[in-house]
């Protein structure tokens, strides 16, 4: 169906990374449009309820959910704090 070799090199990328039809799927919905991913893939908001909903928070814990998720020990902290709030 599409023909890779002539794709503009962000579908080409993208073509290379997921596939022919997710690529397609993607410049139906998306094209014209400019997008900004997140940098965090999981909320920060899910993450304290989570956190939050633990017997124990200790430090092991921490580290664990931080690195877990892709977060600092000291924003794992911050959540916590925020949800005891």
């Amino acid at each position: 169906m599409l023909e890779h070799e002539l794709l503009n090199q962000f579908y080409r990328e993208l073509f290379e990374l997921i596939g022919e039809e997710a690529t397609y799927i993607i410049y139906q919905n998306y094209r014209g449009l400019n997008l900004t991913v997140p940098k965090k893939l999981y909320d920060s908001k899910k993450i304290a309820g989570k956190l939050s909903s633990l017997d124990k928070v200790d430090l092991q814990t921490k580290q664990e959910f931080a690195r877990k998720y892709d977060y600092s020990q000291r924003q794992i902290e911050r959540l916590l704090l925020s949800k005891q709030k």
